[in-house]
């Protein structure tokens, strides 16, 4: 909870500065998703491998721009579906390996803080991704699910241009906790530490 309310000081803390001219809007684009490593686990005589390979999720929600001489705040409310890909490969059977695609859904609130000259947008800040739900495809065992955070504090560094009410960014984004703490596959957890490595692509509409 100390997490969610430092963020939610940081979005409403330009509501409450003289002078502001605020705008809100609209943005969505891309996620770029890899993982730094593979990872590879065994459980109920199945191997489970993290591919480390880029995956393609997306982002969709609101933005809000309070811009000042040289430098802006920017809070921001995203809907973000990510994922990864996964093999399943039973050890010592006559079965093919199974490839199977997990896919995550949380609530990004990334604050921003940079300079701006110009059209060019240069900042960085503080994001809260807070954990709502996740699916797969698997077949070869139904009781798999990844053992999520309810909270993951990161970063990000972004790069831009605004022509007026139109934005265009291009982010990179960072982990400063788990995202996760493993899988669970038939009751059995099974560990690990993965912090993906994110680049974000985006454009947004400001009124």
């Amino acid at each position: 909870m100390k997490k969610v309310h430092f963020l939610l000081v940081l979005v409403l803390f330009p509501l409450f500065l003289s002078g502001s001219a605020p705008k809100f809007g609209v943005k969505g684009g891309l996620y770029f998703s890899t993982l730094q490593s593979d990872i590879v686990l065994e459980a109920n005589e199945l191997t489970i491998t993290a591919l480390h390979e880029r995956y393609t999720g997306y982002h969709l929600g609101f933005v809000s721009s309070f811009v000042f001489p040289g430098f802006f705040i920017q809070p921001e409310l995203l809907w973000v579906g990510t994922g990864r890909d996964m093999v399943l490969k039973p050890n010592g059977q006559q079965l093919s390996a199974e490839y199977y695609r997990q896919e995550f859904q949380h609530l990004s609130m990334p604050v921003l803080l940079g300079m701006k000259v110009g059209p060019v947008k240069l900042g960085i800040g503080p994001v809260l991704s807070v954990y709502m739900s996740q699916k797969n495809d698997a077949t070869l065992q139904s009781d798999l699910f990844h053992r999520m955070n309810s909270a993951v504090l990161g970063y990000q560094i972004s790069a831009g241009l605004q022509f007026s009410s139109l934005l265009f960014e291009l982010r990179h984004e960072s982990n400063l906790s788990k995202y996760g703490e493993g899988i669970s596959i038939g009751g059995i957890p099974l560990d690990f530490d993965m912090r993906p490595r994110q680049l974000i692509l985006s454009i947004g509409l400001l009124f």
